[in-house]
């Protein structure tokens, strides 16, 4: 309903408009968006056209129950409005304005005749345009000129009409077409986008408080981060979320970071439960993590004469630079949910050479005296440590890696054998499995609240290295043509 209301709200242009839409966004903006409405209302299924709204017969629960007979009246109108739903609508919000929109249209006459209906407000004439002052509020206005609607909705300067009208005429010396990161993220495929600039983020006094709680080095590695951008596309199968983060090639600790990523690897799934819910996993060089100056910063605040106590600084680093392959974790968060005693329910394991070192020193540490707890005993290849009443926590070492779980249960099967998760952690160093398949514990813990939420499907992450990654949600039987025309069939039949 979300996406439904965003397609019938923000009315767009053509493609052959876009150009001249992207020359109003000065380069130096703090975030700018797109939504691509033309692409949105298709998929979903919906037409606009003639003055009409018409919904599939699938999404009559929806259109029934969600809407009332105002809300489709409005409908109606948005429909007769001048706006085109053809294309995409840009935002973007700078130091002066927090919100500026710039919806093209296609008809001014009917668009400035539903702009005074749905707002009770008269435009003004202004030279050859149409003004209305403080639409949402102080602070806000439009004009709406012969092809298009520019609205700021949150003005921090004092002339707002002067602000709107340089937007119109070409926004600055240079536009967002002249910012290659920006770019590379609207033009990027997907049905919505969005890009920040870091720096200026940073600027805002991010910077200052980073550098005076965790040190200069850290301050300057984010401040290597030029801008992060996502992109959400809705594919046949799958909802895809693209994230991109744009930083300085030649920053040192970037360089540093980027050595110490490890090659993919899915070794670490043979000590993850076959039914475990969520997944994650990141192949780490220790070797080279332990030469960035960055994590030598850090862990000189973290080992204070209390930490040092139990393990030093020096140790562990020489364990950290140990790690060569997957550190992976799996986590029962639904079983974690509905528990009543919130115990913590996770496996994990570590690829290191000194995973015997490692078992023997916390052995050690947990039977030391005044630690506090009940017992620390060899079992078979493992030690076990009892905690509170049933609560287990177990660790050993085998096949090189160092493997734990706060759980009583061993792994009997593993999820190695899973060749969906097996085949993400085979592709990227680092990602993530979460199972949503039906008659999986997270799906019946949904259909249980929601018994007509009948769905079937995964979801997973990829990255290929510190820059970029995707957030696929994998549906297993789609329902139409493509994924978004799923998600709306799947609340029209929860709703029905």
């Amino acid at each position: 309903m979300l996406l439904l209301a965003m397609a019938m709200v923000f009315a767009s242009c053509k493609d052959e408009s876009s150009t001249d839409m992207l020359s109003m966004i000065p380069a130096d903006v703090d975030y700018v968006g797109s939504v691509n409405v033309g692409s949105i209302i298709e998929k979903a299924g919906i037409k606009v056209e003639n003055g009409q709204v018409t919904f599939p017969d699938s999404y009559s629960a929806v259109v029934e129950k969600g809407m009332g007979s105002n809300d489709m009246q409005m409908l109606g109108q948005l429909a007769q409005s001048g706006f085109d739903f053809d294309g995409k609508v840009y935002m973007f919000g700078d130091k002066s304005a927090k919100g500026v929109f710039i919806v093209p249209v296609k008809d001014a006459g009917a668009t400035k005749t539903f702009l005074e209906s749905s707002t009770g407000k008269t435009l003004v004439a202004d030279g050859d345009m149409f003004k209305i002052e403080k639409l949402m509020g102080r602070g806000s206005a439009a004009y709406l000129t012969g092809n298009s609607l520019v609205v700021v909705a949150n003005y921090m300067g004092d002339d707002v009409d002067s602000y709107l009208k340089g937007v119109i005429a070409g926004g600055g010396e240079t536009s967002i077409k002249d910012n290659a990161d920006a770019m590379a993220i609207l033009n990027h495929e997907g049905d919505m986008a969005m890009y920040g600039d870091y720096k200026n983020i940073l600027a805002m006094g991010g910077a200052k408080v980073i550098t005076e709680m965790y040190g200069a080095e850290y301050a300057g590695f984010l401040d290597a981060y030029r801008g992060i951008g996502y992109t959400l596309d809705f594919g046949k199968k799958e909802v895809e979320l693209y994230c991109k983060m744009f930083y300085d090639e030649n920053n040192e600790i970037i360089k540093q970071s980027l050595k110490a990523v490890g090659k993919p690897s899915a070794e670490g799934l043979k000590f993850i439960p076959a039914d475990m819910q969520l997944v994650f996993s990141g192949s780490i060089n220790g070797e080279e993590m332990v030469k960035n100056e960055l994590l030598g910063s850090l862990l000189d605040k973290v080992f204070t004469p209390q930490v040092s106590r139990i393990i030093t600084k020096d140790e562990a680093m020489e364990y950290l630079g140990s790690i060569d392959g997957p550190l992976t974790l799996g986590w029962n968060y639904v079983d974690y949910i509905t528990s009543r005693e919130r115990e913590v329910q996770v496996y994990g394991a570590i690829k290191t050479d000194k995973a015997d070192d490692l078992c023997k020193k916390i052995q050690s540490t947990v039977t030391a005296e005044g630690q506090g707890f009940i017992a620390c005993s060899k079992v078979g290849s493992e030690y076990v440590v009892n905690l509170l009443g049933s609560q287990v926590f177990a660790f050993g070492s085998k096949d090189g890696f160092f493997h734990f779980r706060s759980m009583p249960q061993q792994v009997k099967e593993s999820m190695y054998d899973n060749d969906i998760a097996r085949g993400i952690f085979e592709k990227t160093p680092s990602g993530l499995y979460a199972n949503l398949l039906k008659d999986s514990r997270a799906n019946n813990m949904i259909v249980s609240i929601m018994p007509r939420m009948q769905f079937s499907a995964y979801a997973k992450v990829e990255m290929d290295d510190m820059s970029s990654g995707t957030l696929k949600l994998v549906i297993e039987e789609p329902e139409g043509n493509n994924s978004l025309e799923t998600i709306l069939a799947v609340i029209a039949g929860a709703m029905n």
